[in-house]
């Protein structure tokens, strides 16, 4: 029931930009990079020495149908995590497939952004935990982006993605920090 509705709430964000947004102008398509720093939380117990902070990087193309509303899909490498306990080691290492849709709200060359959608995760464990898991998860991300000219911009986000993993391998939330730069294909903005 909880991934139905999951599902629900996903197709509902990836069909409202469509619907919501009226033919402009200013529609086209973008393609950028990613990089950041992200943090695993509750990925370990508080008597284990964790080592959580991982860079991150990733790729992502998206469609632009107003000046307020896109969509977006995306890969994002999370990076390995790892923790020790008096009775061994478990480390594990995450990737995500990502889609959501983007509000923006600009303001001359500045433009703030929500972002709401998913991912659908693939994470390995090794050492006290041995497996490899698939699933999907909510996310959530805002940021600032600046518009340097029609063609380029380039963005500071926050990007939160809710339990990556399962009891299987283990499972944390990511919290990620990134810097992207993104090129728009025929932009009219």
């Amino acid at each position: 029931m909880l991934l139905s509705t999951r599902n629900t709430l996903i197709a509902t964000l990836f069909i409202s930009p469509a619907v919501l947004a009226a033919p402009s102008n200013s529609q086209t398509w973008y393609a950028g990079i990613d990089a950041g720093s992200g943090h695993y939380s509750r990925a370990g117990e508080t008597d284990a020495e964790v080592s959580n902070d991982r860079w991150a990087v990733g790729a992502h193309l998206g469609y632009q149908f107003n000046q307020y509303v896109s969509g977006e899909v995306g890969y994002q490498y999370l990076g390995k995590a790892s923790a020790t306990y008096a009775d061994g080691i478990i480390s594990g290492r995450f990737q995500q497939l990502t889609m959501a849709a983007r509000f923006e709200y600009p303001m001359g060359d500045y433009i703030p952004f929500v972002k709401l959608g998913g991912s659908a995760w693939d994470g390995n464990s090794q050492g006290l935990r041995v497996g490899d898991d698939t699933g999907f998860s909510p996310l959530a991300g805002v940021g600032l982006r600046y518009q340097f000219d029609p063609e380029f911009s380039t963005q500071l986000e926050y990007q939160y993605t809710d339990t990556l993993g399962k009891e299987s391998i283990g499972y944390a939330d990511h919290h990620l920090i990134s810097i992207g730069f993104s090129w728009y294909f025929d932009s009219q903005f």
